[in-house]
């Protein structure tokens, strides 16, 4: 637990260095310090509590602004989170400074955690640490997870190219040269990476020595929603609800399914219950509804003197008018033509 009230909300043994390495990445680019926020925290704390029953999937809650980290080994991991810091700024070697349009280009190259972490719009900070057990093949014993789960507020990775381009800011190697010095590495395998480095491979990475069985595995930024930029400027919305005093929420699971109520003037969705049930296998089928045909149309009513039974006369019109013929007499003369004006 942390001694630090301020610095509460989640269950990472180590807040204050991961909070400190955030500030260190962001002051290479340019960017204001973070500030821990507890309810921060205790949200992505309660995120990564729920991760770690599923074996430490990594599944974004659908907020923005989140960021996720998990690592399993035999025998299991401390509960440490300042390495997840490092592993997400490692991103920064498939970023390419030079795209004229730095959001279409540089999404598609897994950068989000990258991004997330320096984006100079952002202000605070909370994580939170998950810890479970992991099955390894071939391990005497279960091992154990360890999933962080970091929230930013506000969130970045707004999706327009100007905001990448004013939030993203490149590497400054003259602040990177006064603070990153004699931080080499926070854990085996994970190391502050340079411009320089070759970019690591996206996924699973595993490993095998001797009993010492890791896999560490950052989640794709392209399977969590990308901040949509609003078309207005926001304006700041109403405090957080509190919690209910009542059993905590349990969060759903990504499958299950978020029913809406229909739109007014619209009648509900049908329920199962309310369907007809089909029938039975096996029984009889019922047999079609008799083909009821037209009824034959009524004959037309008789003609005074018109015997019974014969077909009606034709009918009469009256007789055609001929028209009379166009006048005969003299054309009349076609008038002068009018004279040119004069040049």
């Amino acid at each position: 637990m942390v001694d630090d009230p301020l610095l509460g909300g989640g269950k990472c043994a180590d807040p204050q260095a991961i909070l400190d390495l955030h500030n260190m990445y962001r002051s290479w680019h340019s960017a204001l310090p973070l500030v821990w926020d507890t309810t921060l925290a205790a949200e992505a704390q309660e995120w990564a509590d729920y991760l770690a029953t599923k074996q430490c999937q990594l599944v974004h809650a659908g907020v923005p602004g989140e960021n996720l980290f998990m690592r399993a080994t035999y025998p299991k991991p401390d509960t440490t989170c300042a390495m997840a810091a490092t592993a997400w700024y490692s991103e920064i070697v498939w970023y390419d400074w030079t795209a004229a349009r730095p959001f279409d280009y540089n999404w598609p190259r897994n950068v989000g955690h990258f991004t997330q972490m320096i984006w100079a719009d952002s202000s605070y900070l909370g994580c939170g640490l998950g810890y479970g057990s992991y099955i390894f093949d071939g391990a005497p014993a279960p091992g154990g997870c360890k999933v962080v789960a970091c929230r930013y507020q506000g969130p970045g990775n707004w999706a327009t190219n100007d905001l990448f381009r004013q939030n993203v800011r490149p590497l400054d190697p003259v602040a990177k040269a006064a603070t990153s010095q004699g931080v080499v590495s926070l854990d085996a395998g994970i190391n502050v990476p340079d411009a320089n480095d070759v970019p690591p491979q996206v996924g699973t990475e595993e490993g095998s020595t001797g009993v010492l069985l890791e896999k560490t595995r950052v989640d794709n930024p392209q399977a969590s929603s990308v901040t949509t930029a609003p078309t207005a400027p926001q304006q700041p919305g109403p405090p957080r609800r509190p919690a209910k005093p009542s059993s905590p929420s349990v969060p759903l699971a990504p499958s299950s399914p978020v029913l809406f109520p229909p739109p007014s003037g619209q009648p509900p969705p049908l329920s199962p219950s309310s369907l007809p049930s089909p029938p039975p296998p096996g029984s009889p089928s019922l047999p079609p509804p008799p083909w009821n045909p037209r009824p034959p149309r009524a004959p037309p009513p008789l003609l005074p003197g018109q015997p019974s039974g014969s077909p009606p006369p034709p009918p009469s019109f009256p007789p055609r008018v001929p028209r009379a013929p166009p006048p005969q007499g003299p054309r009349s003369p076609r008038p002068p033509r009018r004279p040119p004006p004069p040049a």
